[in-house]
């Protein structure tokens, strides 16, 4: 298998390195957010990966939109020649995540429990407007697209082998599955070489830096500013997140104990009229009894057991 193509010291572009120096302060923000939360979603904090599914479920709302624009500007919609150009050079095969990330919470889901699906999705539907801005914002200038392939692939899954690692010392009980090397919703983390590349994240660097010359010096600049919108954005995407699953299940809560009330209720409102119907027909069942009791069928029992025993 061929490895990926290398970049030479001369072709690289400075546009890496120009992202890098300005974005530093908001990349060491996100990192030490992200640090500080991924414990609390693996033991011994939880035992089981709900906030792991919560997480990848509204950043996934980034990746769709990223790679729903650049399959459109490789069709040419929307966009000059030039763009498509641009673009088919910074494409790189099995890199796109967003299918990945619908198996892994297909998979995901089937191991968590009914409230923490309804819990999942309310996510899903309220973060839809990070997807929607991502792709307004791309559109409205199609060379930002630079940036977040920089940030959402290179910055940060530069990191993933790492990350994976934690994953996996959370053990197979955590993840459903019988062996770690079964885990089946991690996919978003690995990256399948091809016949012509090996190291896929490599590739797009490569890619990356051929790519670059097309653009403008003045939308490289708005390149750089964008990747200073892009850790923003993730990192209000992990507010979010800080925000809305508390309120999620505490809503989810407070519905379970109304209708555990609700229920107790109609139990009580149940036994209260069973008292008034057994207080209304107390004196008839009396009359009753008092009836059967005159005619004797009320003591044939009693002399069909004596005849038993004679027998």
């Amino acid at each position: 298998m061929a490895t990926s193509p290398r970049v030479s010291p001369d072709e690289q572009t400075s546009l890496v390195a120009d992202l890098n120096l300005t974005t530093r302060k908001e990349q060491a923000t996100l990192g030490e957010i992200i640090q500080a939360r991924l414990p609390l979603a693996l033991p011994p904090h939880t035992d089981n990966a709900f906030l792991y599914a919560a997480g990848i479920t509204v950043f996934a709302n980034v990746y769709v939109a990223v790679e729903e624009v650049w399959r459109a500007m490789l069709r040419q919609e929307s966009t000059g020649f030039r763009y498509s150009k641009m673009f088919m050079q910074l494409y790189t095969s099995n890199l796109f995540r967003s299918g990945k990330l619908a198996l892994d919470m297909r998979s995901l889901q089937a191991k968590l429990d009914a409230d923490q699906t309804t819990v999942l999705e309310s996510l899903k539907k309220q973060s839809l407007k990070y997807q929607d801005a991502v792709v307004e914002r791309i559109r409205e200038k199609p060379h930002r697209l630079f940036a977040y392939a920089w940030a959402m692939y290179l910055a940060l899954l530069d990191e993933r082998e790492q990350i994976v690692q934690q994953f996996r010392s959370a053990g197979p009980d955590f993840w459903g599955v019988a062996s770690l090397d079964n885990i089946n919703c991690l996919s978003m983390w690995t990256f399948e070489p091809t016949e012509e590349v090996e190291d896929i994240p490599a590739a797009l660097r490569s890619n990356f830096a051929r790519a670059t010359p097309m653009l403008t010096q003045e939308e490289k600049d708005d390149v750089i500013t964008e990747g200073r919108v892009v850790f923003e954005l993730c990192a209000e995407l992990v507010q979010f997140l800080d925000e809305k699953v508390p309120a999620v299940m505490a809503l989810l809560e407070s519905d379970k104990q109304k209708a555990l009330e609700s229920n107790g209720n109609q139990e009580s409102v149940l036994a209260l009229v069973w008292l008034q119907i057994s207080s209304l027909l107390s004196p008839v069942w009396r009359v009753i009894v008092g009836i059967l009791a005159s005619i004797g069928l009320l003591d044939r029992p009693r002399q069909v057991e004596k005849e038993s025993h004679t027998d």
